[in-house]
């Protein structure tokens, strides 16, 4: 009789996909997207503020955007679209938040994406200097206002064939998973989830293998990036939301990563990183490496998970 030899186990791999880091009409778009491609990515993660600079002035992006991503649909298809400029006041105006929801609903069919991501806080924190009204009371008219744009929201973006998905903040409103899931809850629509943003929940110090656990079919997609968590630089506060590839940083990817496979989430993991913050602009070397990295991460995760989790 032959021995039986020791079978390693099959890894699970989910897709991947990366964000451009450029507009779609820049000359580095195309190179960018062959990088991605030449890493192992299949997906294309694509940010609104690339294109606009986070202005309404631009109905849609250049036609030339949508061209190179047809070119490349065959090799990088996008999957998401980040649009984290509708929400930008704590007096949420309605009538605009649903005309330019409903804006970027059409430009992500023309793209093709399945999933568009919200931030659901505005960048001002200090509710009560604008309203001069209590905190609490300032939180419930805000969110009573979120969650009726976020349903009709839903309901435009239902027809599209594409979910939208709420981003965990770094501090303050809606960093934590009760809250994002309070809002999953309260607005009811079942093509509505949460983008976990692994980088804000480091900065918040929230447990992210927990937070993936907590959320389990809610999460539908996310921002995988590294960081060190909250520090101070000089005497001053920084947030320390660093955009760095998995590893780089203090996350516990092999914890994460175990989690994502407990709940069955099927990827698409989405990477936002930004080159600015690390080794300038090369593009090729953050690919591979986030995508090295990743996959390194997953086989320890189902290898040898006892030595880490």
């Amino acid at each position: 009789m032959k021995k039986e030899q020791n079978k390693i186990p099959r890894i699970r791999e989910m897709p991947l996909s990366f964000n451009i880091m450029c507009d779609l009409s820049d000359a580095c778009a195309p190179e960018h997207l062959r990088i991605m491609a030449e890493a192992g990515f299949k997906y294309a993660y694509l940010e609104w503020h690339y294109w606009d600079g986070e202005q309404w002035d631009k109905p849609t992006p250049p036609d030339t955007g949508f061209k190179l991503m047809d070119r490349f649909r065959k090799r990088i298809k996008p999957n998401s679209l980040h649009i984290p400029v509708v929400f930008q006041d704590w007096k949420i105006d309605a009538c605009s938040c649903l005309e330019k929801i409903g804006r970027l609903v059409d430009i992500g069919g023309r793209f093709g994406v399945k999933l568009l991501t919200l931030h659901p806080f505005p960048a001002e924190i200090d509710l009560t200097r604008d309203l001069y009204v209590s905190e609490a009371k300032a939180i419930r008219e805000y969110e009573k206002a979120l969650c009726e744009v976020i349903f009709a929201a839903c309901r435009k973006a239902e027809k599209a064939g594409i979910s939208l998905t709420i981003e965990n903040n770094l501090y303050g409103y809606l960093y934590d998973i009760a809250g994002l899931l309070r809002i999953i809850k309260k607005v009811g629509a079942a093509n509505l989830g949460v983008c976990l943003d692994t980088g804000h929940a480091n900065v918040a110090g929230l447990d992210i293998p927990q937070a993936v656990r907590e959320l389990g079919p809610h999460l539908f997609e996310t921002h995988c990036n590294d960081n060190f968590g909250w520090f101070k630089r000089k005497s001053r506060p920084e947030t320390g939301d660093l955009h760095r590839p998995p590893g780089i940083g203090t996350i516990n990817w092999v914890k994460v990563i175990t989690a994502m496979n407990e709940i069955g989430f099927a990827g698409p993991v989405n990477f936002e990183l930004n080159r600015c913050k690390f080794d300038g602009d090369d593009f090729r070397k953050m690919a591979f490496l986030t995508y090295h990295n990743w996959r390194m991460f997953e086989k320890i995760a189902q290898v040898y998970p006892a030595d880490f989790v």
